[in-house]
């Protein structure tokens, strides 16, 4: 699982760069900008302006989810409030930023990290058995996800869970499964049952 979304992440970083290289450079251009910039420099600057607030204004303790949004202390939500602090539009921000430094400060981060290698350590057993590729195909459009959104709004709006639970319900979850091998061996295993009949029924073709 882990090793699913690193690669995924790795290809959509140098997926712009294979445009530049056949000289579509109109394309690498406009996936520069929606896919580095957006997913991983933006995000890096993002960060820095939720360790430098969270360093002055008090802690939230996750009630930025709103099972735990009564003692919620600042009146607008985590991305208008950086944004009125920083300008620009909302900072929505990844896991470390919200689970992490925001509710319990830079220790928040180590915390936070043990929490979601947990939730992929339990999607991994979940889909163990099943196809990697479709695993792979599934959570691809949800590498964006996980880097801009709460941890909490990955799981649930971003369909993480949902993939998951679809996955753990399916009895076939694979690609190119050729069924062919297995009515081979089969085949193959009954065939000695089958002459030891024939030899019964008919002893004098044994000599």
């Amino acid at each position: 699982m882990l090793s699913t979304l690193l690669v995924s992440s790795v290809v959509l970083l140098y997926l712009p760069y294979i445009f530049y290289f056949f000289g579509l450079s109109l394309y690498g251009d406009a996936l520069t900008g929606i896919l580095n910039t957006r997913l991983f420099a933006v995000q890096g600057q993002i960060f820095y302006k939720y360790v430098d607030f969270f360093q002055k204004e008090p802690l939230i303790y996750f009630s930025h989810i709103r099972l735990f949004d009564a003692w919620y202390p600042f009146k607008d939500i985590l991305p208008v409030l950086m944004k009125h602090s920083y300008g620009g539009g909302n900072l929505n921000s990844h896991f470390w930023s919200t689970e992490g430094v925001a509710s319990l400060g830079i220790v928040g981060i180590i915390l936070s990290s043990v929490l979601v290698f947990g939730v992929f350590l339990i999607f991994n057993s979940f889909t163990a058995s099943k196809d990697k590729r479709v695993i792979a195909f599934l959570l691809s459009s949800q590498c964006i996800v996980f880097c801009n959104v709460p941890l909490s709004v990955f799981l649930l709006t971003g369909g993480f869970l949902l993939t998951g639970f679809i996955a753990y319900l399916s009895k076939s979850f694979s690609l190119g499964t050729d069924p062919r091998p297995r009515q081979h061996q089969v085949r193959s295993k009954s065939t000695p049952n089958l002459m030891r009949l024939r030899l019964r029924k008919a002893p004098h073709l044994l000599g």
